[in-house]
């Protein structure tokens, strides 16, 4: 990917654009919906994660398996604790 397709995808602060996010969990069959239940929460709760607007390790960490991406590629910074306890990718069927 070039740098100018990166800039699209980014926001000012470095994280992926939270429509990029939406669209990887609909890539990989899956919803912010599918998420607030998988985590026993809210969709508005997951919309604010997804937004960067909150902060939720429990629902960033169901994101970041979901979409198959490192939660710094989401969220810089965001989630220091997952340096400690990083998140595991299942291989895909």
């Amino acid at each position: 990917m070039d740098e100018t397709t990166l800039q699209i995808l980014m926001t000012d602060q470095g994280a992926l654009h939270p429509e990029v996010i939406k669209a990887l969990l609909k890539i990989r069959g899956s919803s912010s919906a599918k998420i607030a239940r998988d985590c026993g929460c809210s969709d508005v709760a997951v919309f604010q994660v997804i937004e960067g607007n909150s902060r939720s390790a429990r629902i960033a960490r169901r994101i970041c398996e979901v979409t198959r991406v490192l939660p710094d590629m989401l969220w810089p910074g965001k989630y220091p604790e997952f340096e400690v306890n990083p998140v595991q990718f299942q291989k895909a069927a």
